[in-house]
């Protein structure tokens, strides 16, 4: 995982990435940490930093798949609830909403 100044993205053994959606209301920032608390729903708490191997639960997507529901990827960023909005500069390419971690 890597945790950037505007961006949380998943990084894959090829160099590609996947940007982060974590869920407002079990998630929380720890920003002189650089770090993500999160509540998984057994009510286990993990703390997750920059470049830490993790296994996630969730579901995941491509803006080709947003744009089959009709409409742009910039408009579901804007319907999404961010705990911290990503930069316009991170790729929206790909996205993974958590739904679990595991460290």
């Amino acid at each position: 995982m890597r945790i950037t100044d505007t961006c949380v993205y998943l990084e894959w053994p090829a160099g590609e990435f996947t940007l982060l959606v974590w869920p407002a209301d079990r998630t929380t920032w720890r920003e002189e940490s650089r770090a993500i608390t999160f509540e998984n729903v057994d009510q286990s708490v993990v703390t997750v930093s920059d470049r830490d191997h993790v296994v996630l639960g969730g579901s995941g997507g491509a803006a080709e798949d947003i744009a089959e529901d009709g409409i742009t990827i910039e408009e579901w960023a804007r319907r999404t609830d961010w705990v911290a909005p990503p930069a316009d500069s991170c790729s929206l390419d790909r996205w993974w909403n958590v739904g679990g971690v595991e460290d």
